[in-house]
């Protein structure tokens, strides 16, 4: 007698695949773009467009994290600054830059995440800047300590390193 197949008829498991189009950070809300079956394949064409942000950065503070979920290292005055001083300082960062992303990002080392790896205690160096684009750049609302920023821009730009670097300029 010959050997008995236990199932002759299983079929092959269909996987069903699914993809993103970028990771949001945690503290931020929008649209995440998922593609599932064959969508999968056109998520690289759906996001070649721009991407459009608001953002509400505080003058005098940075943290860790470069956003306000991270605790607080550096404290400065800022009542010296006014309007027209971010608004001139915002010229510099329209059109294509370099900019260093955060190192609490989604960017991966060795497999996993930077901010995981920055949360167990590893020391992580910063990633090297690479070209971003920003197509439009402005100042909404002025209320210090708080500002409003309106921005277009490309893929891979980080919105938290801008105000980081806003901060330092």
């Amino acid at each position: 007698a010959g050997v008995q197949t236990p199932t002759p008829r299983k079929r092959k498991k269909q996987s069903l695949k699914m993809g993103h189009g970028g990771t949001l950070d945690s503290a931020a809300s929008g649209v995440l773009v998922v593609g599932v079956g064959n969508g999968t394949k056109m998520l690289s064409t759906m996001l070649a467009g721009s991407k459009k942000y608001v953002a509400v950065g505080e003058l005098g503070k940075a943290t860790d994290t470069l956003d306000a979920t991270g605790s607080v290292i550096l404290e400065k005055d800022f009542e010296h600054i006014t309007r027209l001083d971010i608004e001139d300082k915002l010229k510099a960062f329209t059109g294509n830059i370099m900019q260093v992303p955060p190192l609490y990002s989604a960017l991966k080392r060795d497999g996993q995440r930077l901010s995981v790896l920055l949360k167990k205690g590893h020391k992580v160096e910063a990633k090297p800047a690479r070209p971003v684009t920003v197509y439009n750049l402005t100042l909404q609302e002025f209320k210090p300590p708080l500002f409003t920023l309106d921005i277009e821009c490309g893929g891979g730009f980080y919105v938290r390193s801008l105000v980081d670097d806003l901060g330092k300029g």
